[in-house]
């Protein structure tokens, strides 16, 4: 889907979130390697839960059981997730969850308060590229909350580059296959 008609007629542009690819740099054991990391955005990036029979025009998709709707909000902060995404590699911070290998990314509504947990979340997995030598990123959500998700591991802060190359490095048949700088 690259747009989105709303039940007014209004079309919302998705083309901000089509997937695409860069090469980043990543030592594992003391070795550079080039690795291709293809960038994915799923639809939680622009849709939100339905959650009233009023947002039933809305509908974007029915999976998994979950019924989604175009959300505005979501919409009008994913413009800027690529930049984003995009300035957190390689020294970005983020944090890991309970749930391997999945990750996240705090942007605070007031960038200078660390201790104000409120702001938008941004929570991201690897995935071995299946077609070829590289790792898939996945954006699978991007929601604005008040408070730490209780999935967080802790608050110990990680680096991107470090998340992904210990994503790498337990993948040693990826490994193998990476071209070294």
């Amino acid at each position: 889907m690259k747009r989105f008609k709303a039940p007014d007629g209004a079309i919302y542009s998705l083309n901000h979130l089509q997937p695409y690819s860069r090469t980043v740099e990543i030592r594992v054991g003391g070795v550079t390697y080039l690795v291709p990391l293809l960038f994915i955005f799923q639809d939680h990036c622009y849709t939100r839960e339905l959650k009233h029979e009023s947002d039933e025009p809305w509908l974007i998709s029915e999976r998994h059981g979950q019924r989604r709707v175009f959300c505005p909000d979501r919409w009008t902060f994913s413009h800027g997730l690529p930049a984003l995404i995009e300035a957190m590699i390689p020294k970005g911070d983020c944090y890991r969850t309970t749930e391997k290998p999945r990750y996240f990314r705090v942007q605070r509504n007031n960038p200078r308060d660390y201790t104000d947990d409120a702001g938008w979340y941004i929570f991201f997995r690897f995935n071995k590229d299946r077609k070829k030598p590289g790792v898939v990123m996945s954006i699978e959500s991007v929601h604005s909350r008040p408070n730490w998700p209780a999935n967080a591991r802790g608050r110990q802060v990680t680096r991107f580059g470090k998340a992904l190359a210990d994503f790498i490095k337990a993948r040693e048949d990826l490994l193998r296959k990476l071209e070294q700088k």
